[in-house]
């Protein structure tokens, strides 16, 4: 009788102290990622200030404003061009009354900002990291504006 509480306590004492190990056998598990070469672009918004009368008869010349484009890009070798397609701004009220604008490189307004196809968009010959570039904006004279908020969307597309 007493040799069954004896084996009790052994299997106990083994089962605490764990399993014999035989031996240990490792391996390395290759980690791999590829990091594409991309680019982002955001943009801030583009708020012309409250005018009057923008007919050219009332003597105005324009009004101009700027918004800056936040490019950034992750490869030393890459370029861009980034293009601005635009809308006219359409009356809130009515949705068919526009005013047109332009869109400028330069604070001159000398140099045009559109798209690719008419010559027109911004290329970055080397455009790694971030690149803030500001937009200038124009609305020239115009007759016959009804008075309203308007606004349009700017499509900002970046090829690379």
């Amino acid at each position: 009788m007493k040799l069954v509480p004896s084996l009790l306590a052994g299997a106990l004492l083994v089962g605490l102290t764990g399993s014999a190990v035989a031996g240990t056998a490792s391996s390395t598990i290759p980690v791999t990622a590829t990091v594409i070469p991309a680019c982002a672009i955001t943009a801030a918004n583009m708020q012309f200030a409250a005018v009057g009368n923008i007919s050219p008869e009332s003597g105005f010349t324009g009004e101009t404003t700027q918004a800056v484009l936040a490019l950034t890009c992750n490869d030393t070798s890459l370029s861009a061009t980034v293009e601005l397609a635009k809308q006219p701004m359409l009356n809130s009220t009515d949705g068919v009354t526009a005013i047109s604008y332009n869109l400028f490189q330069d604070a001159a307004l000398s140099l045009p900002w559109g798209t690719a196809a008419d010559s027109t968009a911004m290329t970055l010959v080397s455009a790694y990291g971030a690149n803030p570039l500001t937009v200038y904006g124009q609305i020239p004279a115009q007759p016959n504006v009804v008075a309203g908020v308007y606004s349009a969307p700017i499509t900002a597309t970046v090829s690379f």
